[in-house]
C-alpha cells in the first residue's frame, strides 16, 4: 500500500476502525490515467489520499501527493480541515491502460485537533501572587506558557474583506471596525443589529451573527496598556465604547448584554440603544 505524505503508520487498521464504529466517510474511486497530461492536478476533497490498487507499479510511480486548501481560506496548522483537498498530481505522461484505484477520507486522529479550543489565555505572565493568573497562565492550549503558547489570532483578506481567525476559540471575526463586517463603523440598535449579523455577506460568508456575551468578552485583552483593550494589529479602528453581544439579560428582557472596550466592562443597555457591532461567524 502507497501511503500519501500524512504521516499515518497503519492504514488498513484505520480504515477497518473506521467501518468498525459505523463511520462511511471514505470511498473507493478508480482514475484512469490514459489521456492523463503530465503535471496534471485531480482536485479531491478529502483529507487524506491512498493508492489502494493500480494497474501496475508504473502507474503508482507516475503520481505524487500534496495536500493543499481552498485557496480562499488559509488553513491555520491542525485547526482548520474544512476546506482541506488532496490533490494528486500526474508527474508524467501514463502508459495506455494505466489507472489507480485510490481511498479518500478523513483522518479521525487529527480531526480531533479541531476541538482543541477553548477559553483563551489572558497574557498575563506575570505572578503577583502565589496560585494566580501568573502562576498557571491557564488557557488555550492547555499546559504551555504564554511564551510558548500557539499563536492566537491570524489574518486573512477572503473576497476582498478583512477577517480575524481566533484558534482558541474556533471563531471568525469581522477585523477592520469600519468594514461592512462591522456595521461600517456606524451605531446600532439591538434588534437592528441582530437582523444586520445575520444578513450579512461578507468575505464570501453569509453564516455570520451578533456574538454571544461570551465571545464578545473573550476579545478583551488584559495585558494591552492603551486602549481599546483588544489587540491592535488585528483588529484595528476598534472603537473605545460599548458592542453590542447577540445576548439578552434574562430577568429583564429590554435589555442586552454589551462589552465595553476601554472600561473592559460586560453590562447591559436598553436595546433601544444604539452601540457599536463585530459579527462573528463559526469557521471550524
Amino acid at each position: 500500500m502507497f501511503d500519501s505524505d500524512r504521516d499515518i503508520k497503519n492504514w488498513d487498521q484505520r480504515l477497518q476502525d473506521q467501518a468498525g464504529k459505523g463511520w462511511d466517510n471514505y470511498k473507493v474511486i478508480r482514475v484512469d490515467l490514459t489521456q492523463a497530461r503530465t503535471n496534471e492536478q485531480l482536485r479531491k476533497p478529502g483529507e487524506f489520499l491512498i493508492v489502494s490498487d493500480s494497474s501496475s507499479a508504473a502507474a503508482v510511480a507516475t503520481v505524487k501527493f500534496n495536500r493543499t486548501t481552498n485557496p480562499s481560506l488559509d488553513l491555520a496548522e491542525d485547526v482548520e480541515i474544512k476546506s482541506l483537498f488532496t490533490v494528486l498530481f500526474i508527474s508524467n505522461e501514463a502508459l495506455a491502460d494505466q489507472w489507480i484505484d485510490l481511498i479518500i477520507g478523513i483522518n479521525f486522529e487529527y480531526k480531533k485537533k479541531i476541538v482543541e479550543i477553548g477559553l483563551p489565555k489572558t497574557g498575563q505572565a506575570i505572578e503577583y501572587a502565589a496560585g494566580d493568573d501568573g502562576t498557571y497562565e491557564a488557557g488555550w492550549v492547555l499546559g504551555r506558557l504564554n511564551a510558548n503558547n500557539r499563536t492566537r489570532f491570524t489574518a486573512h483578506t477572503i473576497a476582498g474583506d478583512d477577517v480575524v481567525l481566533d484558534r482558541a476559540t474556533g471563531l471568525m471575526w469581522a477585523a477592520d471596525g469600519n468594514e461592512a463586517g462591522c456595521n461600517n463603523g456606524a451605531v446600532i440598535s439591538w434588534a437592528n443589529s441582530i437582523t444586520y449579523a445575520n444578513g450579512l455577506d461578507f468575505a464570501g460568508f453569509t453564516d455570520w451573527r451578533s456574538p454571544n456575551a461570551i465571545e464578545l468578552f473573550s476579545l478583551l485583552d488584559f495585558v494591552e496598556q492603551a486602549a481599546p483593550k483588544i489587540d491592535h494589529d488585528f483588529f484595528p479602528n476598534t472603537v473605545n465604547d460599548y458592542y453590542w453581544a447577540g445576548t439578552t439579560q434574562g430577568f429583564a428582557t429590554q435589555n442586552g448584554y454589551v462589552v465595553h472596550f476601554q472600561s473592559m466592562l460586560s453590562q447591559f443597555k436598553l436595546k433601544i440603544d444604539t452601540y457599536y457591532l463585530r459579527c462573528v461567524r463559526k469557521r471550524v
